[in-house]
């Protein structure tokens, strides 16, 4: 058994040490587990994956692993492989630069989310946000800027003029 342990309870510490259980004075750095009292890792081959997920219940109460992953982690860790941080997926996720947008959005500015996302090769709900964060907004049916630049500001001041004009 091999026990990290970062706790000032007496009663744990004397239990750890009196199952032989070897203790460090530091955490072992993993991004799936939130800091605690104390970090639990058992030499799992030998432990049954019920009492080793009670025992991370035990440790961890909320904040502690699913049956599920914890019966993935005892399959992982019964192969030999004892890399608990998530491995990369089997396919590429679609990457694409603002850009691409942009230059879509000068081509046609009428064009739905849905369209774009089946253009881009994305999903809707990505190229949703990136509309957002370039500040963009539908109006009648085509999107624009939410902020108006200098020269649409100077357009629309040359059309009211000539429809001032126009109307005297």
């Amino acid at each position: 058994m091999i026990m990290v342990a970062v706790t000032r309870r007496p009663k744990q510490l004397g239990f750890l040490e009196g199952q032989k259980i070897k203790l460090t004075g530091h955490p072992p750095y993993t991004p799936d587990l939130a800091p605690n009292n104390f970090y639990l890792f058992r030499n799992v081959k030998n432990t049954l994956r019920a009492e080793a997920h009670r025992w991370l219940l035990e440790a961890y109460n909320e904040a502690a692993l699913s049956e599920r992953t914890c019966r993935e982690w005892f399959q992982k860790f019964k192969n030999g492989d004892f890399v608990v941080v998530d491995k990369n997926c089997s396919g590429r996720p679609k990457t694409y630069e603002d850009a691409e947008l942009k230059k879509l959005l000068e081509e046609d500015s009428s064009q739905t989310q849905k369209e774009f996302s089946l253009t881009l090769e994305v999903t809707q709900q990505a190229v949703s946000h990136c509309l957002k964060s370039l500040g963009m907004i539908r109006k009648q049916g085509n999107l624009f800027p939410h902020e108006l630049k200098p020269k649409d500001v100077e357009c629309q001041l040359r059309m009211s003029e000539m429809l001032l004009a126009r109307h005297k």
